[in-house]
């Protein structure tokens, strides 16, 4: 049971509703980061359709050192410390 979970478990087509309503309703772009080593990697991403936006491709790796709240709630669930993170908890 448990393999065939995994193999049709689909994480996106769960999460995808979610962050575009949250986007919908905040008028944010929305991101799901996850850390690997010292980076984060954007899995899932809805941009607003805002002209002025931070715009960052689903897959790219961006280094935990250059900030941004998700790089600073990252570090403070997995171990990392920053003075942002350490208020986290």
């Amino acid at each position: 049971m448990g393999m065939l979970y995994r193999d049709t478990f689909d994480l996106g087509s769960r999460l995808q509703p979610a962050l575009r309503s949250i986007m919908e309703q905040t008028g944010e772009t929305v991101a799901l980061y996850v850390r690997s080593g010292e980076d984060r990697i954007c899995l899932y991403r809805e941009n607003t359709s805002r002209e002025v936006r931070h715009h960052v491709e689903v897959g790219k790796r961006i280094s935990l050192k250059d900030g941004g709240s998700s790089a600073h709630v990252l570090r403070a669930f997995t171990g990392g410390t920053t003075p942002l993170a350490r208020g986290i908890h």
